[in-house]
Formats: C-alpha cells, sequence, structure tokens
C-alpha cells in the first residue's frame, strides 16, 4: 500500500506473477504477485479476472472458475488462485474499518452487510460485474481525489449487486 493511502490499484495482464500497481501520481510500478501462493492481508480485497480459468481458494472454500470471475474478500482470509499464468484482471486493495474516517460516515452503513460476508468471500455475477470492470478500467488511471470518487462507486456497485459466497 502506498505511504498514506487507503486504496491499492493493481492490475495484471497474462501473468498474475507479475503485478502492476497503479500510483496516484501516474507511476506504474511493477510488484511481484502473491496470487498464486496462500496468502493473507489486513485490507479488503476486490478480484476481477477478466481472462482465464482454474482454481480459487478462499478460506475454506474452493472452486473452479472462468472469467470474468469477481469476489470481494475480507481483511486476514486466506484465498490464492491456481492456473492464472495466462491470466488478466485488477485487483483492489482497501482499508475500510470502522475506524477509517470513510467507514465512520453514516452512508457507509450500507455496506456493513456486504463488509461483513467478505469475511467468508463473496463472490460477484452477473451485470454488477461489467459496471465494476468498467469503473476498474478508469479508475488505474485517475488522480487521488477522483479515484476516491470511483472507488465509492464501486463499494456502491458492490452493495446492490447480486452476490453470493464463492462457488
Amino acid at each position: 500500500m502506498e505511504p498514506g493511502r487507503s486504496l491499492r490499484c493493481l492490475s495484471w495482464n497474462d501473468n498474475i506473477s507479475d503485478i502492476i500497481q497503479s500510483c496516484v501520481d501516474g507511476r506504474r510500478v511493477k510488484l511481484a504477485g502473491a496470487g498464486e501462493r496462500w496468502h493473507f492481508h489486513p485490507q479488503y480485497e476486490l478480484t476481477l479476472i477478466t481472462k482465464g480459468s482454474g482454481k480459487r481458494f478462499v478460506g475454506n472454500h474452493v472452486a473452479n472458475f472462468t472469467a470474468p470471475d469477481m469476489v470481494l474478500i475480507g481483511p486476514n482470509l486466506p484465498h490464492c488462485w491456481l492456473g492464472l499464468r495466462n491470466s488478466s484482471g485488477y485487483s483492489l486493495q482497501f482499508n475500510l474499518d470502522g475506524d477509517h474516517p470513510l467507514g465512520q460516515l453514516d452512508e457507509m452503513r450500507s455496506l456493513e452487510e456486504i463488509l461483513r460476508q467478505a469475511n467468508f468471500g463473496v463472490r460477484f455475477k452477473g451485470s454488477v460485474v461489467d459496471r465494476v470492470e468498467t469503473a476498474l478500467k478508469v479508475i488505474v488511471g485517475q488522480s487521488m481525489l477522483a479515484r476516491l470518487a470511483k472507488f465509492i462507486e464501486i463499494l456502491g456497485e458492490i452493495a446492490i449487486g447480486v452476490f453470493k459466497t464463492p462457488g
């Protein structure tokens, strides 16, 4: 996570091990991806696989998937994907606990249920996936304030999206 930031925008094209972090100053920083290794982190993670197929592990749930595949993973929930060598996608990692200033807004209460469900993993299906994909394509190139606005738009989409636990 960039110092002082509560949101990290990641993407990859053709190999989940070659992650690009899109910084708000326009830099694109290469990172070694951890997606194919069992891992966890303190941030929420919204991941959208736009190309590829494989096996998704979220907590104690294992399932095969084919793109598009979008999941929301809660803080410290172990996860990984296998078979994504020829895949592309996006990932947003973010902090949004009750101590985070954004999380303290009354308007954010509409996210309480989906964030609670994220502790077990949430898979999204249908048109919400297309709308979020459109937003993710834009967010990676935006300035800090525009990125925040687009992030809130994405949160709104997932709050109303049709969801179920990964499967």
